[in-house]
């Protein structure tokens, strides 16, 4: 069999490894997405949709805080299962540990990172919020789905 850089490989396995390469990279790419998302304008994008989406009544103001606070939480959980299921995919390689790692070390260091900007403020809740999405993902992907 020709080596995986050689010209001589079928097509069916120049596509396979580029599918492999693609999957691989996923994760990271999302990575970056996350890192982006802990900016302050960010934050003031995320504030404008909410405004936009739900108007900034003040009679509604208790309902709209609760909505607000369970879409900003939606999108911490959103955000690190999708990573969790990007890391999990078996074209990647990973075991469930390593993936979990990954998890773990991006969800407190996307967090730690708002104490550089300005205008953002880390949670450890927050924190913990993203490394259980993406755990959890991580532990029922490999359980149910590899």
């Amino acid at each position: 069999m020709p080596a995986e850089g050689s010209r001589c490989l079928k097509s069916s396995d120049k596509t396979g490894h580029r599918s492999s390469q693609l999957v691989s990279a996923l994760p990271w790419v999302w990575l970056v997405l996350v890192v982006a998302s802990q900016t302050s304008e960010a934050g003031r994008l995320a504030d404008s949709i909410f405004a936009w989406l739900f108007g900034s009544g003040e009679a509604d103001e208790l309902d709209c805080g609760v909505l607000h606070f369970l879409m900003q939480k939606g999108y911490h959980v959103g955000l690190f299962a999708v990573f969790g299921w990007l890391l999990s995919l078996r074209l990647t390689g990973r075991s469930r540990t390593g993936c979990v790692l990954w998890v773990v070390a991006a969800g407190v260091v996307a967090e730690a990172l708002q104490l550089l900007v300005a205008g953002r403020h880390p949670h450890i809740g927050d924190a913990v919020l993203n490394v259980a999405a993406g755990t959890a993902t991580v532990v029922l992907w490999f359980k149910f789905v590899r």
